[in-house]
């Protein structure tokens, strides 16, 4: 039977529209598990927030109210020197966690300038600190919902890929995305009033910003009840929170939809179907339009393509009529054009894997300038080993081979270490520390953990360099070093960053944030503020994927 035989055969065999439909909304359901798991972390946020506004708002009125009546005029007069002073060390602490996060210049600005104030009212004090914490929360919301947008695009372009190449029982190459093309496509704004989703979460903070501090000044004014402010404020939190929920749901609809047109692109799919959750609750709109097949050439989301309209649950799956033609394949094929079959029970991280993902890199930002043959190459990861040795008791899993590439430096799943003739003696000990530390480990549990890893690696990396007189080249992952850095200087772990990188290293990857908070939290108990607490927990939950 000729190859295109088979496909027909398969096309055949899978040519049912309700297996499609049945594959794609199971999909789709676990791209809503996602937004919803996020959801509900952004919903503790909000409740947090809320939570120190409303002990900044009741420890404000406890120090200016008399029998629990506040007066205007006591509430506008200005701070003492005392309450002056200790209001800018307040700011300055704004200032510096705002650098730290890189939260909006405009609002820094607005910081410092309060900060130099040699006047400033008790009014204004309590606003500027309410603001701040919204600024905090929003800029927080901001980066969660854009890391949260780039992975629903980027899973469900490859996971697409996987359910259709499964359906047809043929798994073959396929390109791996542009995170620059991700970047570009999310903040492309995609609705009529012109707004990206950065442009909405802003708006909604100047919302509730403007809000919170018309109902304090009014209620100062009127000299209401303190219960009764918060009450007001929980109000306004969950009317925000609402807004907050409709944003995620309808933003992360829209970018899974979008992730999935470009599957059906780079696959060739020619039609598709869309399928709605059929139920009590399915917008006219989406009963109308279940089951109807559009050209992939007329997808537009929102007239032929979902989402339809706010928290929609339709979604869309290839659609294959009975023609096919071999100059029809809606494969992907590799550089040679090879296609072949294989077990369709394989699950979608093997596929990942194996068609996807084959590599971990060492990014650098520049090039080293000597250039090295593969025997020199060969005798320096010999020289990296055996330095590495003598700071972790770990194993090491590398095989002993050198694989001469091009353009990368990379420690592979099958413990072979490929290099170019750029590759510098750090890069070599890095990735011989990889061997020592995520070889133990599967692509899964890296991708998992890839910022901790790459941290403790980088970290001991530079170390070892330090001591040892060896010249390290600046890395993408240095950032994270940094945080691990400043971590152990705040809160005192241990006497200096080689003894934090090799005590990391023994810790199974899995387990170092876990390790690195339960320290943090030692310490606290011994000697740390609960303000310098909270910053260095801020810092490790960089580490969070």
């Amino acid at each position: 039977m000729s190859i295109t035989q088979k496909i027909k055969m398969v096309i055949k065999m899978t040519n049912n529209k309700e297996y499609w439909r049945k594959r794609f909304t199971e999909l789709e359901k676990a791209q809503n598990k996602q937004s919803d798991k996020y959801l509900k972390l952004l919903k503790e946020e909000y409740d947090k927030s809320l939570i120190k506004i409303e002990k900044d708002i009741t420890n404000w009125y406890t120090r200016i109210a008399d029998n629990n009546e506040i007066s205007y005029t006591e509430a506008k007069k200005l701070l003492d020197k005392k309450e002056l002073k200790e209001f800018k060390w307040t700011v300055e602490e704004y200032i510096e966690k705002g650098k730290e996060n890189a939260i909006n210049q405009k609002w820094m600005k607005e910081l410092e300038n309060s900060s130099a104030r040699v006047h400033i009212e008790e009014l204004n004090a309590i606003k500027i600190q309410i603001q701040n914490e919204l600024e905090n929360l929003y800029d927080r919301q901001n980066k969660g919902v854009e890391n949260l947008l780039k992975q629903q695009y980027e899973d469900t372009y490859y996971k697409s890929i996987y359910e259709i190449q499964k359906g047809l029982n043929q798994f073959e190459k396929v390109q791996k995305i542009n995170t620059e093309k991700i970047n570009k496509i999310i903040s492309k704004p995609w609705t009529t009033d012109n707004q990206t989703f950065s442009d909405r979460i802003w708006k909604n903070k100047n919302e509730l910003v403007n809000t919170l501090q018309k109902e304090l000044t009014q209620a100062t004014i009127r000299g209401d009840d303190i219960h009764k402010v918060t009450k007001k404020i929980e109000k306004d939190f969950e009317v925000s929170k609402g807004k907050a929920g409709r944003l995620v749901m309808t933003e992360s609809a829209f970018f899974s939809s979008a992730g999935q047109k470009e599957s059906f692109n780079s696959l060739n799919v020619k039609q598709y179907e869309i399928v709605a959750t059929l139920d009590t609750h399915t917008s006219e709109i989406c009963q109308k339009l279940d089951g109807k097949v559009f050209d992939m050439k007329d997808y537009e989301v929102g007239i032929t393509a979902p989402p339809f309209h706010c928290w929609c649950r339709s979604v869309t799956a290839p659609y294959f009529n009975d023609e096919f033609t071999e100059g029809e394949q809606r494969i992907y094929r590799d550089e040679e054009r090879k296609s072949g079959y294989v077990d369709s029970k394989m699950s979608y991280q093997e596929w990942h894997n194996k068609y996807v993902e084959n590599e971990i890199k060492f990014k650098v930002k520049k090039k080293p300038k000597h250039i090295y043959t593969k025997v020199q190459l060969e005798e320096m990861a010999k020289k990296a080993n055996n330095i590495v040795k003598n700071y972790t008791n770990n194993e090491s899993k590398w095989s002993g081979n050198i694989i001469l590439t091009k353009n990368k430096t990379v420690k592979e799943w099958n413990c072979d270490i490929s290099v170019d003739e750029y590759c510098s003696l750090d890069m070599l000990i890095h990735e011989q520390l990889h061997s020592h530390s995520i070889s133990y480990y599967d692509r899964q549990t890296y991708k998992e953990n890839w910022k901790i890893e790459e941290a403790t690696v980088q970290l001991l990396t530079q170390e070892i360099c330090k001591r040892n007189k060896i010249s390290y080249i600046e890395s993408e992952y240095d950032k994270m070093v940094n945080t691990l850095r400043a971590i152990n200087k705040k809160a005192k772990l241990y006497k200096n960053d080689l003894k934090l990188a090799k005590e990391l290293i023994k810790i199974p990857v899995t387990e170092r944030i876990d390790f690195l908070q339960q320290k943090v939290y030692n310490k606290a108990i011994e000697n740390i503020s609960v303000e310098e607490y909270q910053k260095i927990f801020k810092k490790i939950e960089e580490f969070l994927i």
